[in-house]
């Protein structure tokens, strides 16, 4: 249920409204500024399109020194200049809190640290409901309302997921499909359109826009395209780009699934 709150006036300006947001989370493992650029400059190099506008949240869970201080304000600047806009960063010292008070950037909370837990084998199931809705959201990039974090995998509860959803109209660039659960897409996906799954991905059209499948934790999950030109596939965080895929699979019927910690992308 989505919680409203609007103002007791004839003609209200505004609606506040509690939602979940699509955010892609920058892990910073260390602050080194030169590093960083040339990083990201590489990473662009590859892909142009990858960041476009791209709001983003800096978790500071992993970073190997926890106390090294970092310029938020710098970094935010830097970050800018690759079309990069941060907006929060995530865990951190009182330190780190003030940095991105100064640099305009809000604070959340750390994220739990994945809890391992091995149930007896008689042990009752619980029943789980899905906060996503029935169905599947078709928005204009980095503007949907579904939740979705790539590293949503180190939560300590698995999410449910939902029955396949079906997409019969092409999904143009721009556009962004989330499901929690099985995607099937049988029209086109042009290039510049994400397609993000719970679960797996199915694509029986010319599939050439980025495909992210598992993005809440299930490493389990596969891509399948009958017809493969991606920019970027992607399955529980492990994501691999077109310059560095085989060009023997372009156009050809292909999966994609995690072999241990490997992105593996083979012929059907």
């Amino acid at each position: 249920m989505t919680s409203t709150i609007t103002p007791h006036t004839a003609s209200p300006c505004f609606q506040l409204k509690g939602s979940m947001v699509t955010l892609m989370t920058l892990e910073l493992y260390r602050y080194d500024e030169n590093l960083l650029r040339q990083q990201f400059q590489g990473l662009l190099a590859n892909a142009p399109r990858f960041f476009e506008n791209t709001p983003v949240v800096v978790g500071l869970e992993h970073l190997h020194n926890p106390e090294d201080a970092i310029d938020l304000k710098r970094l935010a600047h830097l970050c800018a200049g690759f079309g990069i806009n941060l907006i929060a960063i995530r865990g951190g010292n009182s330190q780190h809190r003030r940095s991105a008070a100064e640099a305009g950037l809000a604070c959340l909370a750390a994220q739990p640290q994945a809890v391992t837990r091995k149930l007896p084998a008689n042990a009752p199931q619980r029943n789980k409901t899905s906060s996503i809705g029935k169905n599947a959201k078709v928005t204009p990039i980095h503007q949907n309302e579904m939740a979705f974090d790539e590293q949503a995998g180190q939560q300590a509860s698995a999410p449910s997921f939902e029955e396949p959803k079906v997409i019969s109209t092409p999904v143009r660039s721009g556009q962004q499909v989330y499901h929690n659960g099985d995607l099937i897409l049988t029209g086109p996906v042009s290039a510049g359109a994400e397609i993000l799954a719970g679960g797996n991905i199915h694509a029986y059209g010319p599939f050439r826009g980025r495909a992210l499948a598992g993005v809440n934790g299930n490493s389990k999950a596969r891509i399948f395209c009958t017809h493969f030109e991606a920019e970027l596939v992607s399955i529980h965080g492990h994501y691999k780009l077109a310059v560095s895929m085989d060009k023997s699979l372009w156009k050809k019927a292909v999966q994609v699934y995690m072999d241990q910690d490997s992105l593996i992308l083979k012929r059907l």
